[in-house]
């Protein structure tokens, strides 16, 4: 519930609810895996479509140092995950002390993503 408020209720991918007002489509992704001793902490959860957690969960996309995506190189150019290439991932401006923390971005870079 707490990531949904970090992300205003929507994708922080897309901007973008299906649902106005409501939360359908929408899931917690974990940066770190749950299942890979990933901690339930808002620092390690980012708000996102359904359809693009799966992705992230597959290492098609992941965050960078400085939490802007970065795209697989194993994704077509004509892909139309490449147009979020270089988006900045971040909470509101109120949130912003739970940011995707560092170590958990470094772990999906190095253990989930397929660069």
């Amino acid at each position: 519930k707490y990531v949904r408020k970090m992300y205003d209720g929507k994708c922080a991918i897309r901007q973008k609810s299906l649902v106005a007002g409501k939360f359908e489509g929408l899931e917690a992704a974990h940066i770190m895996p749950h299942n890979l001793k990933g901690p339930l902490l808002p620092t390690n959860g980012i708000l996102m479509s359904r359809d693009l957690h799966d992705c992230f969960e597959r290492g098609v996309f992941t965050l960078d140092i400085n939490n802007k995506i970065k795209i697989s190189s194993t994704v077509a150019s004509q892909s139309q995950i490449n147009e979020f290439k270089g988006k900045r991932i971040e909470p509101l401006e109120q949130f912003k002390l739970y940011e995707p923390y560092k170590a958990y971005t470094e772990f999906h870079r190095n253990k989930i993503f397929r660069p």
